[in-house]
């Protein structure tokens, strides 16, 4: 896709230092690195997440289109927000184990471990709350700033002019257990980048940039789809792009 960038943003927390943030160009069907940083402890959590912001703008006012590909949940499953609104009556708790919780886990997110064995840390029983919420925070200051921010699939399915935003997750972009072809395909490619990066936190970054640098150079009918036989809350609860 002409006139794009690509965004890669490890999410680390609100108030540590892991958060990164990778910067691709896409080039010729490869990707150019423009920049792979790190964040340093900030003085407050508002402070990290203005800083945040800057970044993201500064680098998408210069391009049509914006492909943000961001490591952490930007939702809550919807049975565990359903239930903080009415803690005075707890429903039975029909299950069994962790990943059939649907307080702990989104329906996607059940839906990645039955197809890969991959299974994602759980934004409400793990410790992945603030990195939801700072995420969130980043897309509000975008908002206020009136800057065009397409969350998808809440807000399109389809990419559109502005900042497109979705979830990634670089733990199924590495070969495993259950390695798929497309994703041994991506993965060589990726390694020719990966050296750029200097911690593991901005190496997860680079790989969210890469993965949306990888599927923008894609046929337009088949990038950043999701997965035909998955009965979804996509557009609620939403969806964790990758190879399955």
């Amino acid at each position: 896709m002409k006139n794009s960038i690509c965004i890669g943003w490890d999410v680390g927390g609100m108030h540590g230092a892991n958060n990164a943030l990778a910067v691709t160009l896409t080039k010729n069907s490869g990707a150019e690195i423009v920049e792979v940083k790190g964040y340093r402890k900030p003085n407050s959590a508002e402070h990290l997440a203005q800083e945040i912001a800057a970044d993201i703008i500064r680098y998408s006012m210069q391009f049509e289109y914006t492909l943000l590909s961001i490591d952490a949940p930007l939702r809550f499953p919807n049975a565990f927000v359903e239930q903080m609104q009415q803690l005075n009556n707890v429903k039975p708790l029909d299950f069994n184990n962790q990943i059939n919780n649907p307080l702990a886990y989104r329906e996607s997110e059940t839906f990645l471990f039955e197809k890969t064995k991959k299974r994602p840390l759980s934004s409400t029983f793990d410790q992945l709350t603030s990195l939801t919420l700072l995420v969130l925070r980043v897309f509000q200051i975008l908002k206020d700033e009136s800057i065009g921010l397409n969350q998808m699939p809440f807000d399109n399915f389809d990419l559109v002019k502005g900042i497109n935003a979705f979830e990634c997750y670089p733990g199924n972009l590495k070969p495993g257990k259950t390695e798929r072809l497309e994703q041994l395909k991506f993965w060589k490619w990726a390694n020719l980048f990966l050296e750029k990066a200097k911690s593991d936190h901005q190496k997860d970054a680079l790989l969210c940039a890469l993965f949306a640098a990888y599927e923008t150079n894609k046929n337009a009918a088949t990038r950043f789809k999701i997965e035909a036989d998955f009965i979804s809350k996509a557009s609620t609860e939403g969806w964790i792009y990758g190879f399955y």
